[in-house]
């Protein structure tokens, strides 16, 4: 559980990365998007391009929790700077 007391599924994962790619969307990045890449037991988050390849890893692989945390810290950082609120 993390500290506010819920599981973090792979389910909870993925919404905060739709998130992500709902704030992030730009016209000259319109073919690259947020995803999740597990293996080895840990996710880590990519951006991909239109054909499902990896373009930039922007994690390493995590534990679920983790991750969550990470991506949380992420979103937090992009509203602080100027691409969101510029």
């Amino acid at each position: 559980m993390n500290s506010n007391g819920y599981k973090v599924t792979l389910d909870l994962l993925r919404g905060r990365v739709e998130y992500l790619n709902s704030i992030t969307k730009s016209p000259e990045d319109e073919n690259h998007k947020y995803e999740l890449c597990g293996a080895y037991g840990g996710w880590a988050l990519v951006i991909t391009d239109d054909k499902h390849c990896i373009v930039k890893a922007v994690s390493a692989r995590y534990p679920k929790k983790e991750l969550y945390n990470i991506l949380n810290a992420y979103i937090d950082g992009l509203w602080d700077s100027d691409r969101l609120t510029g």
